[in-house]
């Protein structure tokens, strides 16, 4: 092995074939320009225009404060305790010499692309930055340099255009890789101090050869695998190494085991071999970026459908397997999941005779207690959707989602002119399963946004989306606390998710949720296995030592 402070890839080349001829008492041919020299010519560009023009050139490319790129991880291990591992693919190179050839493209330039597609793909990002090499040998005086000639390089490409044709993004993605080369006289690690880059993904493209010998000369000699130093160097998150040989395309692979799985690599890159597949399968004048696919048709798993795609009637399943199972624990009573269906179906049946129709939009506004939970089944089970209201909101708010959604009741806990009494509902004597028809695509809740960006918007979803969505949850899990806000959309995965799987669904009320000693109390006497809350109030409750306990 040699250091990569005097040396490079090529220049062993050079040195080998020199052995060689060495050994057939053969002239060795004077390099043109040595590696001394060579540093002295790239220590005087330093103060030339070709340099000041460089640095112009990456100032520019770089002026909106990108960030290198970052294979999203799926592991949450420390990085600095990673060890490296290395997955690898190999294709026939056939058809990619075919398609190269008949588009006038370089193989470095296609397998580029695609990864730098696939990559954007896994980060959604607007923009791509990765590190990558070339060999320096522009000049061809510089062709049997001996030294270290390596270009370091970040590669920017801009992703504005998802309709832009992948003939237009290879070209366009060679371009970049070209004028990059033509500024490489700047260093990197110039550039990486002045905008604080820090390499995370690194891409290098080499052409080998099938044979595994040695040539020196033109002859092929033996080769001697070296003993595995052990030395596991980690410079980047994600290395990757192509190695174009005469009959395939070789891809290694380095990774981080801290940061990614063995599979999830392996995902990684077979999308790429995929995404690949498709540049050479379609006319690239044609195909466009959004046409790409991860997975083909082929390899899309076929999805288990919905068995029952109404959300009251997944409830109702729940009920007849597990009558006597605790439902609800809340501040108000604990129902089983009889006592639950009971009240559910009185509040249901109520609004029927009063002349609610199935798909009407009704609203709720109730505290955090049994009637809730009870309403929200209940309005379910009537055919109609359920809008869930703040009780905190201002009162223009509740007024905008009301008159917006065009709802046609309100349920209260209080004596309105415009609501109906959830108590008055409750005195109903009929607790029998409502029978009406609706079909999957019928409204099952409307839920509002924020609104911080203008007016809240009114989110519809039907009951076989939201079934999709309960279908499998964690089963490991049999009882849940639910601390979000009935308006907020993590409620509908706390309280609906739960009870259409026969969990146990530990109400927060309003009082519990704001004074932590009466919360902990409440997390203390039901040990709930799981909950689910926003990053700022669990960081607010771990401020409390007791909570933390």
């Amino acid at each position: 092995d040699f250091h990569h402070l005097i040396t490079d890839g090529a220049s062993q080349g050079i040195l080998f074939e020199d052995i060689g001829k060495a050994y057939d008492n053969e002239d060795i041919e004077k390099e043109i320009v040595d590696g001394y020299v060579f540093s002295l010519i790239e220590n005087d560009l330093q103060n030339s225009e070709r340099y000041e023009s460089a640095e112009k050139y990456f100032d520019d490319k770089l002026s909106d404060e990108i960030e290198s790129t970052v294979l999203t991880p799926d592991l949450n291990g420390n990085p600095d305790e990673g060890k490296q591992k290395t997955a690898n693919i190999k294709f026939d190179i056939t058809q990619i010499d075919e398609f190269c050839l008949e588009n006038s493209i370089g193989h470095n330039s296609l397998i580029m692309s695609a990864f730098i597609l696939n990559l954007n793909k896994f980060t959604s990002s607007d923009e791509t930055l990765i590190t990558t090499i070339f060999n320096g040998r522009t000049n061809p005086n510089y062709f049997n340099t001996q030294g270290f000639l390596v270009k370091t390089l970040p590669l920017i490409i801009k992703h504005e255009n998802r309709e832009q044709t992948i003939e237009k993004f290879i070209k366009s993605v060679d371009k970049t890789w070209i004028d990059s080369i033509n500024n490489s006289i700047y260093p990197y690690t110039k550039i990486a101090d002045k905008y604080q880059l820090k390499p995370e993904f690194f891409y290098s493209y080499d052409e080998g050869s099938d044979s595994e010998s040695l040539a020196m000369n033109g002859k092929d000699y033996e080769s001697y695998e070296l003993a595995d130093s052990n030395i596991e160097m980690l410079e980047y998150k994600v290395d990757i190494s192509v190695i174009k040989n005469d009959s395939d395309i070789e891809i290694n692979l380095t990774y981080n085991d801290q940061l990614y799985s063995e599979n999830y690599i392996e995902t990684f890159l077979n999308s790429t071999k995929t995404i690949l597949d498709q540049f050479i399968e379609n006319d690239i004048k044609t195909f466009r970026i959004c046409d790409v696919e991860l997975e083909t048709s082929e390899e899309l798993p076929t999805f288990t459908p919905v068995e029952t795609p109404f959300i009251h009637k997944r409830f109702e399943k729940q009920v007849e397997d597990n009558p006597n199972n605790t439902a609800l624990v809340a501040e108000d009573t604990s129902l089983t999941y009889k006592e639950l269906n009971e009240k559910a179906n009185k509040i249901a049946n109520a609004l029927i005779k009063k002349g609610v129709k199935p798909k009407n939009n009704v609203l709720i506004m109730l505290h955090r207690n049994s009637d809730l939970i009870a309403s929200i089944l209940g309005i379910l089970k009537a055919g109609c959707a359920y809008i869930p209201i703040d009780l905190e909101y201002p009162q223009d708010r509740i007024n905008y989602i009301y008159e917006n959604s065009q709802a046609d009741y309100i349920i209260s806990d209080e004596d309105k002119d415009n609501s109906l009494n959830v108590k008055e509902l409750l005195k109903e004597t009929n607790a029998s399963n409502p029978d009406v028809d609706i079909t999957p695509d019928d409204l099952a809740y409307m839920i509002y946004t924020s609104g911080s960006t203008g007016n809240p918007k009114g989110v519809m979803i039907s009951h076989e989306n939201i079934c999709n969505q309960v279908q499998n949850p964690k089963s490991e899990y049999e009882s849940l606390l639910c601390l979000a806000t009935v308006s907020f959309d993590v409620s509908v995965d706390d309280i609906l998710t739960s009870l259409s799987n026969g969990m146990k669904l530990i109400l927060a009320s309003d009082t519990q949720i704001k004074n932590i000693p009466e919360l902990i109390q409440l997390i203390k006497a039901e040990q709930p296995e799981v909950s689910e809350m926003t990053p700022s109030r669990l960081a607010s409750y771990m401020e409390v030592p007791e909570f933390c306990e």
